[in-house]
């Protein structure tokens, strides 16, 4: 173990270019279209009617998510829409990096709207009505309630929006808001998350859970064991303040937990290979396969091994691993708003310059780790060939992935050198490897 540390301490504190990427809000217009661009959304409006047109998802890839339908934000007056006579754009309007898109419709009718440069996708609506009585129409998707104080919109792709106006002078029917003062509306449209919805709309949170529970494809078989593995890695940022460390921690842990399972793999590989001699035996003693299969069969009776029991526990793990990886990745749009990890801002973002070093120390710890598993060249250039092609297949996955990624790497080859060490197995050495 001692020969990894000085590689990798070089390669750690080496390495220096990391792409950046700022948590800006653009405004970008074409004629009567504008569109407003986020980390996680774009935003398409008609500048000529004040309506939103699209909504798309970009923060994994660009993905249509809504389209107008006499639904897009439409101020109207006695039933017929008001057509805005100018508009303007704010970008940077606090510390926080918010922007505004500001429609004014005269005689004192203004509809504003706040893009929160956030991870929820939050947009706020306000509308002054003026003297008039007016009724707004909110972005619907496929199944629409409301009650008091709140609207709700659900698609079965598992998206939602949600607007809460809870204690102002507003009633509701369907998706139309009448409006006979100043209103101001909290608002998103987002894929679901549950920690989204319970973060941004608290009080409302009850009813929504109740709602989304009647809806099809708002809830699996497997939601109570992934959600309580979102709210520990919740719990881990809020202990440390950055989502690197909890990643780490989270890992840990997880692994930790996990380890019997791994420990009765790696003693039934152990028991197999102290049974390989007699193998060969049998293999060349008996040729015909039947017979061969009955003395294998026996022979494991004599020694009490089951040859299937190292699978089983693999088998556990393997939706484990799918799960918590998973649960890491429902974290991307926090990971792009959270703070720097050591030399990594964004840990949402990926590709060579910020994934390279997790590639180099991915290709390290496995090539340890053939080289101490393996009782022969062939297999272990057969591991080593396959660590090495593996890393750079993914390096387009956010750091976080990464990250969770190299932390089981690292984890699993010092369970590994633990246990090889207490059954006292050992593996090839890289002069025997490289024929030195």
């Amino acid at each position: 173990m001692r020969n990894l540390i000085k590689p990798l301490s070089i390669i750690l504190f080496s390495f220096i270019a990391i792409t950046v990427v700022a948590n800006e809000i653009t405004f970008e217009a074409s004629g009567n279209v504008l569109t407003v661009k986020t980390r996680t959304t774009e935003y398409v409006f008609d500048t000529s009617s004040g309506v939103l047109k699209d909504v798309f998802f970009v923060f994994e890839r660009r993905t249509h998510v809504y389209t107008y339908d006499r639904d897009g934000f439409d101020l109207a007056y006695l039933e017929q829409n008001l057509q805005p006579i100018s508009y303007k754009t704010m970008s940077q309007i606090n510390e926080n990096g918010d922007a505004k898109l500001v429609f004014d419709y005269g005689n004192g009718i203004v509809k504003s709207i706040t893009f929160i440069n956030g991870p929820h996708y939050r947009l706020d609506v306000d509308v002054t009505p003026g003297a008039s009585v007016l009724t707004l129409s909110l972005p619907r998707l496929s199944y629409d309630r409301n009650w008091e104080g709140a609207f709700f919109s659900y698609s079965p792709k598992k998206r939602v929006v949600v607007f809460d106006w809870a204690g102002q002078n507003v009633s509701v029917s369907e998706n139309t808001l009448k409006i006979e003062g100043h209103v101001k509306l909290r608002g998103m449209i987002a894929p679901l998350k549950y920690t989204f919805l319970s973060t941004e709309f608290p009080h409302h949170y009850d009813r929504l859970k109740k709602v989304l529970k009647e809806l099809p494809k708002a809830r699996s078989w497997y939601d109570p064991i992934f959600y309580g593995l979102v709210a520990f890695m919740s719990w881990l940022y809020s202990w440390t303040k950055n989502f690197g460390w909890a990643i780490i921690i989270f890992t840990i842990v997880v692994r930790l937990i996990l380890y019997p399972l791994y420990h009765a793999q790696m003693k039934s590989m152990v028991k197999m290979k102290e049974l390989q001699p007699y193998i060969e035996k049998i293999r060349k003693k008996y040729k015909d396969p039947k017979a061969q299969q009955e003395a294998l069969m026996k022979l494991y009776r004599e020694k009490k091994v089951n040859p299937a029991s190292g699978c089983l526990p693999l088998l556990i793990q393997l939706p484990i691993f799918f799960l918590l990886y998973a649960v890491i990745r429902y974290f991307g749009e926090e990971f792009a708003y959270g703070p720097r990890f050591l030399i990594w801002k964004d840990l949402s973002a990926g590709g060579f310059s910020q994934n390279i070093i997790f590639v180099l120390l991915s290709i390290l710890l496995y090539f340890y780790s053939a080289l101490i598993t393996s009782q022969d060249k062939r297999t272990a250039w057969q591991s080593i060939i396959m660590s090495v092609i593996f890393p750079f297949l993914f390096m387009n996955l956010p750091s976080g992935l990464f990250l969770y990624y190299t932390m089981n790497a690292l984890i699993q080859v010092l369970s590994t050198i633990y246990i090889y060490r207490k059954y006292n197995i050992k593996g090839l050495t890289l002069k025997e490897l490289l024929d030195i």
